[in-house]
């Protein structure tokens, strides 16, 4: 979407806000993690304002999403929030600065806007969306995941697996244990 930001940048306002909804399956889109689909398209909220002889942009988005539990994989949805803030400069200032390093680095960072006032920065949001998911796509903090013997999701009910692994003997010891239960018999306590 295309923002009108001439107000702010003519001084006959102090800010602006601007709410909308970007859809970020579009082909010139950055993609989601493997396995994330988009549930909602994602929810912008923005303000231009004035902050001295620059504009500050801020925004904050909410993204809605799909997914398998990387621990227990179940399907979940879920959904996070992100903040985003740049400086608008003018296309204007753009001019050639191949020699001056400090100004190519601080374009790096701008929303620029067209000679008419205007920017547009849903490309950046969605980008900066499909960068914030987790690491780890978990149905909850707390996931207990699956067993690692028998599959159960321990989310739901346990199934007893760990402890009996804990109080199994492993084979390779079953020689000593004998040594052992031989002792006791010998020297009861």
């Amino acid at each position: 979407m295309t923002l009108d930001i001439s107000p702010v940048l003519s001084g006959r306002a102090s800010s602006l806000s601007f709410e909308y909804e970007i859809d970020p399956t579009g082909d010139d889109f950055a993609l989601p993690p493997h396995g994330v689909t988009s549930l909602d398209p994602i929810a912008v909220s923005a303000t231009v304002k004035s902050a001295g002889i620059t504009i500050k942009l801020e925004a904050e988005a909410k993204v809605s999403y799909h997914a398998v539990c990387d621990r227990c994989t179940e399907e979940f949805d879920g959904q996070f929030t992100f903040s985003y803030e740049r400086y608008v400069k003018s296309e204007e200032g753009r001019a050639d600065t191949s020699g001056d390093d400090e100004e190519d680095s601080w374009e790096d960072e701008d929303v620029l806007f067209d000679g008419e006032g205007k920017i547009s920065f849903d490309r950046e949001i969605v980008e900066e969306a499909m960068l914030s998911f987790p690491n780890a796509l978990l149905c909850r903090e707390d996931c207990a995941g699956i067993c690692e013997y028998c599959g159960q999701n321990l989310n739901i009910a346990d199934c007893g697996c760990r402890e009996r692994e804990k109080n199994a003997l492993d084979p390779r010891w079953e020689a000593l244990a004998s040594l052992y239960a031989d002792d006791e018999e010998k020297f009861p306590q």
